[in-house]
């Protein structure tokens, strides 16, 4: 396991063949997306992000507050997507769309093809709710 900065990870260019990120991106502020989809390209060819859906009458972003066990309190930057926007946001597809999770993938070199992402590839409908 490693334990890094998402924006500059410490392993070589191409090192994976794919880049899993869960619950993170919808985090990020605006200035941080853009390096961490740099960096999450630069290790692998493949890069997938999974993250919270958009159930109605859900911001789709906003600063929550979040208590600790302890008592402590932090606030948290918050988004939740429609995978659609989230694909298109990320230059991916959509390889699921449900009201609590969204699924997209995206390719480090647009217009490689990838039978995970192909046009008559099964699983896309299938997965989309």
């Amino acid at each position: 396991m490693i334990q890094a900065d998402a924006t500059a990870l410490p392993v070589p260019a191409h090192a994976f063949d794919r880049f899993f990120s869960a619950h993170l991106y919808g985090l990020l502020l605006p200035s941080e997306r853009e390096p961490f989809l740099a960096e999450a390209h630069r290790v692998a060819s493949e890069v997938v992000i999974l993250d919270a859906g958009r159930p109605l009458g859900v911001s789709a972003e906003e600063w929550q507050e979040r208590t600790l066990p302890g008592g402590g309190r932090y606030r948290v930057f918050r988004r939740h997507f429609d995978a659609d926007a989230l694909a298109a946001e990320v230059g991916g597809v959509v390889l699921f769309a449900g009201q609590f999770y969204v699924l997209v993938g995206t390719a480090a070199v647009p217009g490689i093809a990838h039978p995970m992402y192909g046009p008559n590839d099964p699983i896309g409908p299938r997965l989309r709710t």
